[in-house]
């Protein structure tokens, strides 16, 4: 008999036309961010106009630079299995590690889509 154990949470992915794609697991705050703009809907793959992915990557940019900001740039986001809400060493490490493969995926001519699954 085996045990199927799964583990629930937010995952995400932003991708682009082109078929790239960055995977993101319980990063609220960009969660956040897209509900804010009405660009987030469970398993719905929403597009998302290119200036606001300029303005994630702006605010991103800014927040590592002063973490003071993190509250009013990318607020940590409560929600079902969203992970942490803290402003700790992961929050930050997340933005670190997500900021160039975000900015890998601006492309010319290129649409961009976000979609969550929580």
């Amino acid at each position: 008999m085996k045990l199927n154990i799964q583990l629930f949470g937010l995952d995400q992915y932003i991708s682009n036309s082109d078929g790239e794609e960055v995977y993101l697991r319980k990063a609220n705050q960009i969660q956040g961010f897209f509900e804010e703009r009405g660009l987030a809907e469970n398993c719905k793959q929403i597009h998302v106009p290119k200036k606001v992915m300029l303005e994630l990557i702006s605010n991103i940019k800014a927040v590592l630079s002063q973490h003071d900001l993190a509250d009013e740039l990318l607020p940590a986001t409560p929600g079902f299995f969203y992970g942490s809400y803290e402003y700790d060493d992961w929050y930050f490490e997340q933005l670190e590690e997500v900021l160039p493969e975000l900015e890998a995926l601006i492309k010319p001519n290129a649409k961009y889509y976000y979609y969550c699954w929580y």
